[in-house]
């Protein structure tokens, strides 16, 4: 067709295929496949390489579908051939697992095959410089160590009461300085192997020794052989079986090396291929990298490679991470046998942490009760919901497990556990009485909010009454905070005590700003209420009448000077205000600045900035955090941080300076302090949710009833 004088060019390369096809059954296969890579036609290529398939001619077929675009197949071929290096750039391309196993596999096949010890990791260290010292041959474990007899090197022994004792009267100084300088390794060396031994360790250091507790000592360097080969006896002949044992050693490095790096290339493959089991397999047998296969294991969570980790550890003496592959393994009767045999139940219950079914807690619980560790079995019998015994054993443990024992009872909302706690905390369990705060926190816990906030109430009283102001207010603020997040509304005691324990403390800052003004009206306010402040009442007093003298207001001053002239405050005034208080009382000046007024935000009628009620609506109008006045619908703000209403304009001033809200005590930002434009829906909006709130109690309180 192609000589033809009516040929048809466009025909020519159908021609090509079908010679190049013909020659290649026609058996001359070299011109076949060359036709085939000559013509540039995937499709011949392809078509040529399943011929040549056919005909077992497999590195040929595996070039033609290569060419031809067919990379599985040519793969295929070239790992079945193991052309390893043909297959490689391939593997790239690729995306069936199937092949990537087979790579792996061959390439795992190939590592073996280099004759490297298993771990070649130890070789590692000696790529630079001389080896260190083994402690025990590759070969297994050494025959127990012998003293030479005459004929040195042969083997031939004696006996010792003393090892090392042996070897030095045996060989003298020279055994005595190996044995210094390498330790047990030399002493085993020399007993075995003799005076040759001890000349090859002394000559050639690290080295021979190494290459003798690997390799033993070489058949063809015994004496006699030495002595046919013209070679004198003693160190010379020794020195050169050292060398020979260290040229033997060093092939073994660079066998190790080649193997590394065909189990690298195997583990690469495996990971394409998704089989991540044998990853762990080989970077744990073959490349001693446990870290990257503990890394693999917790990210797949795979049973399998979790159980050759497991293995992997136990052999090393690393029990927690054994434990901890075992559980992942699903092995957990193993597990608790190994933490229980060796000590390690505290990391065997960490690692179970939440995953535990109740039979594995109650196990658990029952052996920390055993072993006297209550607060630990309590944890336990309550992640089981064994309540109750949880109780008892966190009760055994005294004031130091109370809290838990709160949480307890709080999940688990029995009558009878309940009054087993309350008993305890009253004292009727141990005769002592335990802090009120319990108590509180109990009834938080079983939500009984009322109960909580009259506790709150009188724990804080209890706290003022002592003079801590701070942590009465702490306590009042927490508790107000945590039944605003309940959707509950706040006892009036409450609020108002709050209120109280907020105008005395805010004073200190008052002053600071050189606001007298404010800081007379909050101690006038205080001063009403004197008794609730009985540590401080002289205090109080002073300051209240220095601060009124300070703001003008003559007349507040002088009633609460005379107050101080009474017998029982007289003596306790302080030296610095005395005379002072005393010139108040005798020329009295009755003179008071008058207060400034403000419109109540629900009613819009004027009153006094400190009043808090409004005598037109009878409405208890919010307090200012930042003045303790009565807040004002055109600069009304609030805390970024506990949300109380401000007045905008002084809490940037205290904010400014404090850096802290006065009543949260957290750090508040200027910018996050902004102007609220309706605060009277915002007022609407909580005092409806308040009235749903006690609408709420009431149906539950009639349930109960009923």
């Amino acid at each position: 067709a192609l000589q033809h004088e009516t040929r048809n060019f466009g025909n020519d390369h159908l021609c090509h295929a079908g010679i190049a096809r013909t020659t290649l059954h026609l058996g001359d296969i070299r011109r076949g496949r060359q036709l085939a890579l000559d013509s540039d036609n995937l499709l011949l290529c392809r078509e040529c390489a399943a011929i040549l398939e056919s005909m077992n001619q497999l590195q040929d077929a595996a070039e033609l579908f290569e060419r031809g675009g067919q990379y599985e197949k040519a793969a295929s071929i070239y790992i079945q051939t193991k052309s390893f290096s043909l297959a490689q750039p391939l593997m790239a391309k690729i995306s069936t697992p199937k092949l990537h196993v087979q790579y792996a596999k061959a390439k795992e096949a190939e590592g073996r095959c280099c004759g490297a010890p298993p771990n070649t990791a130890l070789l590692a260290p000696w790529s630079g410089g001389a080896p260190r010292t083994l402690r025990s041959s590759p070969h297994g474990a050494a025959a127990p160590p012998r003293i030479p007899s005459e004929g040195a090197g042969t083997g031939e022994a004696g006996s010792s009461p003393s090892a090392p004792q042996c070897a030095i009267l045996r060989f003298g100084c020279d055994a005595l300085s190996a044995i210094l300088r390498f330790g047990c390794d030399a002493l085993s060396a020399i007993l075995w192997f003799g005076c040759d031994a001890l000349s090859a360790i002394l000559r050639f250091g690290c080295d021979a020794l190494n290459g003798i507790l690997w390799f033993g000592w070489p058949a063809p360097w015994s004496s006699r052989a030495a002595q046919k080969r013209g070679f004198p006896e003693g160190p010379c002949w020794s020195e050169l079986a050292a060398g020979w044992l260290w040229r033997k050693f060093c092939l073994l490095v660079m066998l190790g090396r080649a193997a590394g790096s065909r189990y690298e290339e195997a583990v690469q493959a495996y990971e394409t291929a998704k089989d991540l089991d044998n990853v762990v397999r080989l970077t744990l047998q073959h490349l001693n990298n446990p870290q990257r296969a503990f890394a693999l294991v917790r990210r797949v969570r795979s049973a399998e490679g979790a159980l050759l980790v497991s293995k992997f550890c136990t052999q090393s003496g690393d029990y927690p991470a054994a434990i901890e592959f075992l559980l992942m393994a699903r092995r957990g009767e193993e597990a608790f046998e190994m933490a229980q045999s060796h000590e390690e139940m505290d990391t065997y219950v960490r690692i179970l942490g939440t995953a535990g079914t109740p039979e594995e807690y109650q196990k658990l619980a029952k052996y920390y009760e055993s072993k006297g560790i209550f607060a630990k079995a309590g944890e336990l019998y309550e992640k089981c919901e064994q309540y109750q015994q949880a109780l008892k054993l966190y009760l055994r443990c005294g004031a130091t497990e109370i809290d838990r024992a709160i949480n307890v009872v709080g999940r688990a909302n029995n009558d009878m556990l309940t009054n087993q706690l309350v008993d305890f905390l009253m004292g009727e369990t141990d005769g002592i009485q335990k802090d009120h705060n319990y108590l509180f926190r109990l009834h938080m816990a079983l939500h009984q909010y009322e109960q909580a906030a009259h506790t709150a109430v009188l724990i804080a009283r209890q706290e003022q009454e002592m003079g801590n102001y701070k942590l009465s207010h702490t306590q009042l603020f927490d508790t107000f905070k945590e039944l605003e997040l309940q959707n509950k509304r706040p006892p009036a005691e409450l609020t108002r005590q709050l209120m109280l324990l907020h105008s005395y403390i805010l004073v200190k800052t008052l002053v600071k700003l050189n606001d007298h003004s404010s800081a007379a009206r909050m101690l006038i306010r205080v001063a009403k209420n004197i008794s609730k402040f009985p540590r401080h009442v002289v205090p109080i007093l002073t300051s209240t009448v220095i601060e009124c003298q300070r703001s003008g207001n003559k007349k507040t001053a002088f009633e609460y000077a005379s107050m101080l002239m009474r017998p029982e405050y007289r003596q306790q005034i302080s030296a610095q205000y005395k005379r002072k208080i005393e010139n108040i009382v005798r020329k009295p000046d009755k003179a008071d600045e008058e207060e400034p007024m403000s419109e109540c935000p629900h009613c819009r009628t004027l009153g006094p900035e400190s009043e808090l009620e409004c005598n037109n609506c009878k409405n208890i109008i919010p307090y200012c955090i930042a003045t303790g006045r009565r807040m004002v619908l055109s600069d009304w703000a609030q805390c970024p941080s506990c949300r109380f209403p401000c007045r905008a304009s002084v809490f940037v001033k205290i904010i400014a300076s404090e850096k802290l809200c006065p009543m949260c005590n957290q750090p508040v930002v200027l910018s996050a302090i902004q102007k609220i434009t309706d605060p009277v829906a915002m007022l609407k909006a909580h005092a409806e949710s308040c009235k749903n709130a006690d609408n709420q109690e009431d149906e539950q309180s009639e349930q109960t009833g009923a």
